[in-house]
C-alpha cells in the first residue's frame, strides 16, 4: 500500500523494476485505489470474500533488521511459485524505518524500532476442506522462511546456503 500521493504510482512502478531486476519471471501489476481506513477494515478482498460469506485468512508476521539472506529469498520464490498443490497464499511486505525508528523503542507501544521490513507470509480459503492445508502451507512457509536452516527445496541454481 502506498499512500504517497499523486507519485505513489511512479514510485511503484520505479520499486517493481528494480525488484524484477535479474528474476527473469513474467509478472502482472494490477493496482487498487482505495482509502487507508478502508483497506485496513477489508485488506484481502480478492483472497477472502466478506465474513457473512465465510472467508478466513491468516497470516504470521515477522520484523526484520536487514534484508533477506539469498536463501530466505530462494525459499520465498520456492513457496510463490510452487505448483504442487492448490493453496491462496502471497507474501506480504511493509517498510519500515525512516522516522518510525527515530523514536525511541520504549517511548511507544511500538517496540520494534529498529525494524527495516515487516513481513507477512498469509493463506485465505472459504471451504473449511481447505482449511488443513491452507494452514500447513503458511506456516510450512514461515518456518522455511524464518525459523529452520534447512536446504531449501529450490530449484537447482536459487539457492546459496544459509
Amino acid at each position: 500500500m502506498l499512500t504517497a500521493g499523486v507519485e505513489a504510482e511512479q514510485i511503484l512502478d520505479e520499486q517493481l523494476v528494480a525488484i524484477n531486476e535479474g528474476v527473469c519471471v513474467a509478472h502482472t501489476l494490477e493496482v487498487d485505489r482505495t482509502s487507508w481506513l478502508a483497506f485496513a477494515l477489508y485488506p484481502f478482498p480478492d483472497a477472502v470474500d466478506n465474513a457473512s460469506q465465510g472467508g478466513i485468512f491468516k497470516l504470521k508476521d515477522a520484523f526484520l533488521r536487514k534484508r533477506l539472506t539469498d536463501h530466505q529469498i530462494a525459499v520465498a520464490y520456492h513457496y510463490l511459485t510452487r505448483t504442487d498443490h492448490d493453496v491462496v497464499g502471497g507474501l506480504g511486505m511493509a517498510t519500515y524505518g525512516g522516522k518510525v525508528n527515530t523514536v525511541a523503542p520504549d517511548a511507544t507501544a511500538s517496540v520494534q524500532r529498529e525494524s527495516i521490513l515487516t513481513m507477512s507470509c498469509s493463506t485465505a480459503w472459504q471451504d473449511p476442506q481447505d482449511e488443513v492445508r491452507s494452514l500447513a502451507w503458511v506456516r510450512q512457509f514461515y518456518r522455511d522462511l524464518f525459523l529452520t536452516p534447512v536446504a531449501c527445496p529450490c530449484p537447482a541454481g536459487l539457492v546459496t546456503a544459509p
